[in-house]
C-alpha cells in the first residue's frame, strides 16, 4: 500500500474529535501537531512535510453526514 506523505490543507467536520484524532494518528500514521480539546474542540495533524495537512473540527450538534 502506498504511504501518503502530503495532502493539501483539508478541514473535516467530525462528530467526535477525540475519536477521529485517534484514527488519523494510529491508523494513518499522522503526527498530532495541535490538540485543542477546549477550543471547539479541534485538532491539527500532519504527515510530516508541512505544519498540518488535516484540521478536525467538531461538527455542530445535529449535523447530518455530508452537511454542516
Amino acid at each position: 500500500m502506498p504511504k501518503i506523505n502530503k495532502v493539501a490543507h483539508v478541514v473535516i467536520a467530525v462528530s467526535d474529535v477525540a475519536r477521529s484524532k485517534v484514527f488519523y494518528r494510529d491508523v494513518l500514521g499522522m503526527e498530532l501537531i495541535s490538540d485543542r480539546p477546549d477550543d471547539g474542540p479541534s485538532a491539527f495533524l500532519s504527515f510530516g512535510t508541512q505544519h498540518h495537512d488535516i484540521a478536525l473540527f467538531q461538527a455542530p450538534p445535529g449535523a447530518k453526514q455530508g452537511e454542516l
